[in-house]
């Protein structure tokens, strides 16, 4: 049986803080797979065909959702997993599918950033409180994923030397994530699950997909 309370009325950036999570929670790469696939799901549930384009997605419609509603409480158990003990694969995949994950989140409950500015704060301000700490879309795709790197549009890396997130960030960066994480814009890659199990085969799977979709070479410029 899982606890938690409800926080409907606080204003928060921190999405999966709409309920505290009094429960233990599962492994975080078993916890961000399964949010994942349930994520998927509701996703395929809400596209539809708009001026004759496939797969657009209609996120007042999932706004609306009891689905929806489910799974963004679920979000709460990653409020109290254990990050330490992960292999390799589990650290990737789960940091992977929390981004995708988040960025959901992010869209559905905020709506698509449609200026300037709110395209340049979404990624700084939309969080997930993770293992206790709270980590930006920023955070996870330049600051752990990328090894800390510093985003476009800014002049610092997302995480400091004494911040406790440090301890988090990819030193062998893969650059095939690249290929694995969406933010629901149309150059983006699809949406997909990844398992600790095969995550290496799905990156793979991910960028051929995506080059041979999105990419064009014309070998007769220069």
């Amino acid at each position: 049986m899982f606890y938690y309370r409800f926080q409907e009325d606080e204003e928060t950036e921190v999405l999966n803080r709409r309920c505290i999570w009094e429960s233990r929670a599962a492994r975080p790469h078993a916890v961000a797979l399964e949010l994942t696939r349930r994520a998927i799901r509701l996703v395929s549930s809400a596209c539809q065909s708009v001026g004759g384009e496939e797969g657009i997605v209609d996120y007042a419609a999932l706004a609306a959702a009891a689905e929806f509603r489910e799974l963004a409480f679920a979000t709460g158990e990653l409020q109290n997993v254990d990050l330490g003990g992960m292999t390799p694969p589990q650290r990737l995949s789960f940091w992977i599918n929390v981004y995708n994950l988040l960025c959901l989140h992010a869209r559905i409950v905020c709506g698509p950033p449609t200026t300037r500015w709110r395209r340049w704060t979404f990624f700084s301000r939309a969080q997930y409180e993770i293992a206790g700490m709270q980590f930006s879309l920023d955070e996870i795709e330049h600051g752990i994923l990328r090894g800390n790197q510093t985003p476009p549009s800014s002049f610092f890396r997302p995480l400091g030397r004494n911040d406790p997130k440090a301890q988090y960030v990819f030193t062998d960066v893969d650059p095939r994530v690249h290929f694995a994480l969406t933010c629901g814009v149309r150059s983006d890659p699809i949406l997909r699950v990844f398992d600790a199990d095969s995550v290496g085969d799905e990156l793979l799977t991910a960028a051929h997909a995506y080059c041979s979709t999105r990419v064009e070479i014309d070998i007769t410029a220069r």
